[in-house]
């Protein structure tokens, strides 16, 4: 809103201590920021012009000036002077139109070197207005006032924009919304930036004509929830009446018993919660122990266990060795009776005993084996010697038989040379032969 109030003078002020500085503006270094998240004009109840002059001249070193706007508009006199302020200061000034800049609040916008507005912002430029009483010379001079206030506006949107001072014109006659796109065609700002959450700003949809519905509905629920009322909201709505103010005492009364419900409420979930809480930490507390004995219990089974493995183990090396030295004594002692039973064999049978025992076979066996090998070994040696002896009577030319006498009392033909030609047993027997003629 643009309304005209009485501005008051900023001279005969102190500096302004460290712990004066006001809630919305600070300063880091070169930079001097100004949050104008209320409204215009000390008769609103908001930001004065004196106090963001004063702020000003105190920081007249800084080289760069950060304005934040929020604003639903104000005094008209008051936004004038801190456009301005803001303009001659010198420092460079970027404006950022964080949520909204509505009547004179956009005026002030115009003394940016850049002016940001949020995607989701919005501006809104109307004609003056005035609350007035008096007689009729008196309303129109206010007018007059009104139209010389307008035309100075119009004359500042047109530099800072290029647009015709006509097109302003007929743009403030009807109330005119802009969204950040329309605000940054229009020559009103110089570019848009990331949608902002940002702390609600008061302003009361009667104060305006042309308000989109969205926006009254919002600024509704604000300025009945959240801003105080303001002197000029007072004046519209004049005197209340006792049912009014009866209602709006119990409303007051329901609205703080709500509050006491609510906060005994949340109080007892609290309570809960913190004794939930509680509890689950005694219960994981108790888990905790629980696991901790449990695996204390496993690990000492493990090693009773892993001991009871090993006694067993070793009462089985024990046992396997003893049983495979029992083994090795006997077959060790079998081994000495099989030496000396070969022994036996070998000594009795020459080398046939060594095969014989090796075949498995009783002494018993083996003499009858080697009786007839003998007796094999006999009948051999004697066809041989019959064969030699007809052979020693045919070279001789003798056709007598000759008679064979075992025990040499015989009497013929000394044979013993051709012993050489038979074996070592045939020798043997040889000479003990004596080969005689036997008479006719």
């Amino acid at each position: 809103m643009i309304a005209i109030a009485s501005s008051s003078s900023t001279s005969g002020k102190a500096p302004l201590a460290a712990a004066e500085w006001p809630s919305w503006a600070h300063i880091e270094g070169q930079v001097l920021t100004l949050d104008f998240y209320e409204a215009i004009g000390e008769w609103f109840g908001g930001i004065g012009a004196r106090e963001v002059v004063r702020v000003l001249r105190e920081a007249k070193d800084v080289t760069r000036i950060v304005v934040h706007l929020n604003c639903a508009g104000g005094e008209v006199f008051d936004g004038v002077a801190i456009y301005n302020a803001l303009a001659g200061h010198g420092a460079r000034v970027e404006v950022e139109i964080d949520g909204m800049a509505l009547s004179i609040a956009s005026v002030i916008a115009m003394a940016g070197d850049i002016i940001r507005i949020a995607e989701n912002a919005i501006m809104m430029i109307h004609d003056p207005w005035q609350i007035v009483s008096g007689t009729a010379d008196e309303i129109r001079e206010y007018a007059d006032q009104l139209d010389r206030i307008k035309n100075m506006i119009v004359a500042t949107y047109a530099a800072r924009t290029g647009l015709e001072e006509s097109e302003i014109a007929a743009m403030m006659k009807a109330e005119t919304w802009m969204d950040a796109q329309e605000a940054l065609e229009k020559g009103f700002a110089t570019e848009i930036v990331e949608a902002k959450r940002v702390a609600a700003c008061a302003a009361d949809p009667r104060w305006f004509h042309n308000m989109p519905v969205a926006l009254a509905d919002r600024l509704r629920f604000i300025t009945a929830e959240i801003r105080p009322k303001t002197a000029k909201e007072k004046l519209m709505a004049g005197k209340k009446s006792d049912e009014e103010k009866a209602a709006e005492e119990k409303a007051a009364a329901e609205k703080a018993a709500a509050d006491k419900a609510a906060e005994d409420k949340a109080a007892e979930e609290k309570a809960a919660a913190d004794k939930a809480a509680e509890d689950k930490a005694a219960a994981d507390k108790a888990a905790e122990d629980k696991a901790a004995e449990e695996k204390a219990a496993a690990d000492k089974a493990a090693e009773d266990k892993a001991a009871a493995d090993k006694v067993a183990e070793e009462k089985a090396a024990a046992e396997k060795a003893a049983v495979e030295k029992i083994a090795a004594d006997k077959a060790a002692e079998a081994a000495v009776q099989a030496r000396a039973e070969c022994k036996k064999y070998v000594e009795a049978f020459g080398g046939k005993g060594g095969e014989w025992f090796a075949a498995g076979k009783t002494f018993t066996e083996a003499q009858a084996l080697q009786a007839e090998d003998l007796k094999a070994e006999n009948a051999r040696q004697a066809k041989e010697i019959e064969r030699l002896g007809k052979a020693a009577r045919a070279a001789r030319g003798e056709e007598a038989p000759v008679t064979f006498v075992a025990d040499g009392a015989g009497t013929g033909p000394d044979v013993s040379g051709l012993a050489g030609k038979i074996g070592e047993n045939a020798a043997k027997v040889a000479g003990s032969i004596k080969f005689q003629k036997k008479g006719k």
